[in-house]
């Protein structure tokens, strides 16, 4: 899936939460900041989504002992399910039902509110 082609609003507002794999977990932090979606996508030089970072996801990597300098390859959470722009708003909600995903919920259904 490529991101951040289509002139759409969410896709056009995301290119500000677009990160590397090389990117510092730092970078990931700043990203998920800069774009209030509480998520960073981690894409290649063709802007392919390869995976996502959640502050969840900095949170159980720094748990784990994954320093802070270190890439966010070691904490992403790769292949994420991904709605296709065209499908729109209707398709990515059928895409969350199918997965049992609540909007703001972790893959296993929990919240990851603090």
């Amino acid at each position: 899936m490529t991101v951040g082609i289509d002139n759409s609003g969410w896709v056009r507002n995301s290119i500000n939460i677009l990160i590397e794999p090389t990117s510092t977990i730092p970078d990931a932090v700043k990203a998920i900041d800069r774009g209030h979606m509480q998520i960073a996508l981690v894409v290649d030089s063709e802007r392919r989504l390869l995976a996502t970072v959640t502050d969840g996801d900095v949170r159980r990597g720094l748990l784990r002992g994954v320093s802070l300098e270190a890439p966010v390859s070691e904490i992403m959470r790769k292949n994420p399910a991904a709605a296709r722009v065209e499908d729109g708003r209707d398709g990515a909600l059928r895409l969350m039902q199918h997965l049992t995903i609540r909007p703001g919920s972790e893959p296993d259904g929990s919240s990851d509110a603090a």
